[in-house]
């Protein structure tokens, strides 16, 4: 039994549909849902594109297919990034790497969240976030970053 984040958002959401979510049954006529999601996956890719425009391209890993090791890595910014350790999965939008004099690196998680004011939803799904990138890197988070709004 995988635990993945959008099962885990589904449950923040409600835990009925957290059900039908882990048993893939799919609702359907649910037009508002599927509006949503549109919306919340347009916004992702233009602040992805903001955030990668930002830094020189060739610092930016891009949906990566496999976990890269924590001392190899040369990027900046990591997207579409999917890290499973043991029974949690979770997809998170992007991760900044920090590189410090003396220190290691430091790693920060980001979610993009389409909505003008951050609920406790999105707060703790950035924190499920951290927790899986922290056990599957070996190293600890300390903070992540939350980008919102229609300001980004």
């Amino acid at each position: 039994m995988v635990i993945s984040s959008d099962i885990f958002n589904a449950y923040l959401n409600c835990p009925s549909k957290c059900w039908f979510c882990f048993r893939n049954i799919v609702a359907t006529g649910n037009m508002y849902s599927q509006w949503l999601e549109t919306q919340n996956q347009s916004y992702r890719k233009e602040a992805l594109t903001r955030l990668i425009d930002s830094v020189d391209r060739a610092d930016c890993n891009i949906a990566p297919t496999q976990l890269v090791s924590t001392k190899r890595a040369k990027w900046q910014f990591a997207t579409d990034f999917i890290v499973r350790k043991d029974n949690y999965e979770s997809h998170i939008h992007a991760i900044e790497r920090l590189t410090l004099s003396g220190k290691p690196d430091e790693f920060i998680p980001i979610r993009l969240v389409s909505n003008n004011k951050l609920a406790k939803r999105d707060k703790i799904l950035l924190a499920f976030d951290s927790l899986v990138l922290s056990d599957a890197f070996k190293h600890e988070i300390s903070h992540g970053k939350i980008i919102y709004g229609r300001n980004f």
